[in-house]
């Protein structure tokens, strides 16, 4: 029912997206996720943009499945009894990437010849965002150091230089990052 059906993470599925059926040319591409947020499953389809609850993506997709799901789900009458705010753990986010750019080379700071800065400026990203973006020579080996076995050691021996853009909240905290490959031709140009 699902083609090319994987487990990537504790709650996140990946696999063919079954609504718009993703790449008629690129048999191996997968952009349809099942994930977990705060307690529930969603889903999301990268190609379509399609984003639902799991419940509404599975009656679209089996709604003989979809029914005993819900049987499942609520057998015991659960329907309307939890209240959500009871749920939901209370806690104080405190970032955990704040120092994680700290030694990290910023685009503003290289030489007007150096490659990535050559690579952006192709791209036409005005300089004023340089000092925000940043150039990491073995992207996956640092990113295990900040999230540990991210990458597995085959992955390890294909390590290359990407492009840093962290994200930002409200409050100028970093939240996240992704790396931008510099090669044209990478599978994968962006890793988050």
């Amino acid at each position: 029912m699902l083609d090319r059906f994987k487990q990537k993470q504790t709650n996140l599925w990946n696999f063919r997206c079954p609504l718009c059926g993703d790449s008629k040319k690129h048999k191996n591409k997968c952009r349809g996720f099942i994930y977990e947020k705060r307690n529930k499953y969603f889903y999301r389809c990268h190609n379509c943009s399609v984003g639902t609850n799991f419940s509404r993506f599975l009656a679209q997709i089996s709604p003989a499945l979809h029914k005993d799901y819900l049987t499942e789900h609520y057998k015991e009458g659960a329907w309307g009894k939890k209240d959500v705010k009871d749920s939901l753990p209370e806690f104080d986010f405190v970032p955990k990437f704040n120092n994680v750019l700290e030694g990290m080379v910023s685009i503003s700071t290289l030489a007007q010849d150096h490659p990535a800065r050559q690579y952006l400026q192709k791209r036409l990203i005005p300089e004023r965002y340089f000092r925000n973006l940043y150039l990491c020579t073995e992207f996956k080996k640092w990113t295990n150091t900040v999230i540990p076995n991210k990458f597995s050691s085959l992955s390890l021996e294909h390590d290359a230089p990407r492009l840093v853009i962290p994200f930002f909240d409200r409050k100028y905290n970093i939240i996240g990052y992704q790396g931008r490959s510099f090669n044209p031709k990478e599978q994968a140009k962006y890793i988050t």
